[in-house]
């Protein structure tokens, strides 16, 4: 069992192996990589299998390795005797991610290439975009908020498609406090604008129009054809009349 410690110039984003000339059987190789705790992984690149998983702690999403160090150098000297534990004079610090690979090509092929930014700043831009968004949406109505919403999530969701490293270390208790602080201010919007303007009298009882019945004197064709009766002439008693 050969133990190799060497240093690479540049920081943790770029992590290279040694490169063997005489091409020795190297069959999987797994790279356990500390990070510091106020850096967040965004995400990686290269030939490497991501070997842990996530799990939400706090409303806070945490890598946990499906196989941790002391697992692995256990695994690798399986058939070795027992020389002592290289941990104990390998300090680390950090959050554990582990990778793994099969046949690793020499650099720059085989490089592992993380991007990493401050949690603090994450969580900062985070917030500060969400905030800023439901400001500048609190005159708009209830349908425009809406749209602003579903493009939100849209938008969240293809991210948990394509980057979903990113995702996580989005969707996390900043991203939960930010969105609870809008609500907040768009329902205080809504008491003190919306409301006062709403009108909640009952509606105004329209009177229905009473029936007026006409009299209308219609004249039938039998009445028409009827001799009308000439009045009699009042005479005086003792008169006669000429013929």
């Amino acid at each position: 069992l050969l133990e190799l410690r060497y240093t690479i110039p540049g920081d943790a984003r770029r992590l290279e192996l040694p490169d063997f000339q005489q091409e020795p059987a190297v069959q999987r190789v797994y790279l356990c990589v500390y990070l510091p705790h106020e850096d967040a992984l965004l995400g990686s690149t290269g030939p490497w299998t991501e070997q842990f998983d996530w799990r939400m702690e706090k409303l806070n999403w945490i890598p946990v390795p499906r196989a941790g160090e002391s697992s692995l150098l256990s695994w690798v000297a399986e058939d070795v005797p027992e020389t002592g534990n290289p941990l104990d004079s390998f300090q680390t610090d950090g959050r554990l991610y582990v990778f793994s690979t099969l046949r690793p090509a020499p650099p720059p092929d085989g490089v592992l290439r993380m991007t990493t930014v401050d949690q603090t700043w994450l969580g900062a831009i985070v917030f500060g975009v969400v905030i800023l968004g439901g400001v500048f949406l609190l005159p708009f109505g209830t349908s425009t908020r809406a749209s602003a919403v579903g493009s939100l999530i849209v938008a969240l969701v293809l991210c948990g498609v394509f980057l979903p490293t990113f995702a996580l270390q989005v969707l996390d208790g900043v991203l939960a406090s930010a969105i609870s602080v809008v609500f907040v201010l768009w329902i205080v919007r809504f008491f003190v604008k919306t409301w006062p303007t709403l009108q909640w009298k009952r509606p105004p009882i329209v009177s229905q129009p009473t029936a007026q019945v006409v009299a209308v004197a219609v004249e039938t064709p039998e009445e028409s054809a009827a001799p009308q009766q000439q009045p009699e002439a009042d005479t005086d008693e003792g008169g006669a009349h000429d013929e």
